[in-house]
């Protein structure tokens, strides 16, 4: 089994209205909380799942996927990005295989 988990960067709180993302591609309906994380499409997030991924545990992806990092309604420390490469696969409109060999070298992995 593998998983992905991220590290919170930086957190801000949004206004209702407000642009999250490169080319303003979510807005929010409501003031929420949004933290940047450490994991994007440098890291082989795929940007096909920008404004359209949810976490297993219903953490929504927010704004464009950027090199390094990727927004989400969130306030946790580590976020668990993926603990089943479906999951993105199907929010990509892709295959898990694909999702797999994108994922980048120099990944830190832990074997549990």
């Amino acid at each position: 089994m593998l998983s992905v988990y991220a590290d919170k960067i930086s957190s801000r709180r949004i206004k209702s209205g407000c642009c999250v993302g490169y080319g303003a591609t979510f807005t929010t309906k409501q003031e929420s909380l949004v933290s940047n994380y450490d994991f994007g499409y440098g890291d082989g997030f795929l940007r096909s799942c920008s404004g359209r991924f949810k976490t297993r545990e219903g953490v929504e992806l927010v704004g464009r996927i950027s090199m390094d990092n990727a927004s989400f309604v969130s306030d946790k420390p580590t976020l668990c990005i993926f603990s089943d490469a479906r999951d993105v696969s199907e929010a990509a409109g892709t295959i898990s295989y694909e999702v797999l060999t994108s994922l980048k070298a120099n990944l830190k992995r832990t074997i549990v």
